[in-house]
């Protein structure tokens, strides 16, 4: 059942049920069924599958910072899937401080940021499960964390962490706790 409401002239959205299991069936951003559209478009507890193999020159290439500010789960489940920030001066996911975000079976790869969190940068609750984090980096005076810098919960499952590390000479490399190092 869906409600539609119109006020002052404008059509709202239909309200939905949040739990709704929503197809990336692209890999070029801006698409209707894109990674960055179907997050913009989800609601919390939704997920976002794959149907297609998205790698290689044609990964999920974001043209600017992924902003998550509400629960959500990610799953590559059953294809390959990169999403490649192609060291373009930007972290690749920021998550807020009110988001649960699972992420299941992708790769992160060429996120590069001058300060902290290349990869990710967390204040949620983050779960990486099957994850590659790989050629990630992040500034070396501003808290490193190449591959991730995270303030707040972090669970890491059978995860591989390559080549990712902080700029110039001092920092931490793949992944960085704020109160912890």
């Amino acid at each position: 059942f869906a409600c539609l409401v119109v006020v002052a002239g404008y059509a709202a959205q239909p309200i939905r049920a949040a739990g709704t299991t929503s197809t990336g069936d692209t890999c070029t951003v801006g698409d209707a069924n894109s990674l960055d559209t179907l997050l913009h478009a989800s609601a919390a507890g939704d997920t976002i599958i794959f149907s297609v193999n998205c790698t290689d020159t044609n990964a999920i290439m974001p043209a600017a910072q992924l902003f998550i500010d509400h629960s959500v789960t990610i799953d590559g489940s059953g294809h390959m899937v990169a999403i490649d920030g192609t060291n373009s001066g930007q972290r690749i996911f920021f998550i807020s401080s009110t988001s649960t975000v699972i992420f299941t079976n992708l790769a992160i790869t060429n996120g590069s940021t001058p300060a902290s969190g290349g990869g990710f940068f967390n204040f949620g609750t983050l779960t990486l499960d099957h994850v590659a984090l790989t050629w990630n980096t992040a500034g070396h005076g501003t808290g490193g964390g190449g591959g991730i810098w995270t303030a707040s919960a972090l669970t890491v499952t059978t995860a591989q962490t390559r080549d990712t590390q902080p700029t110039g000479a001092s920092g931490t490399a793949g992944v960085r706790h704020a109160t912890s190092g």
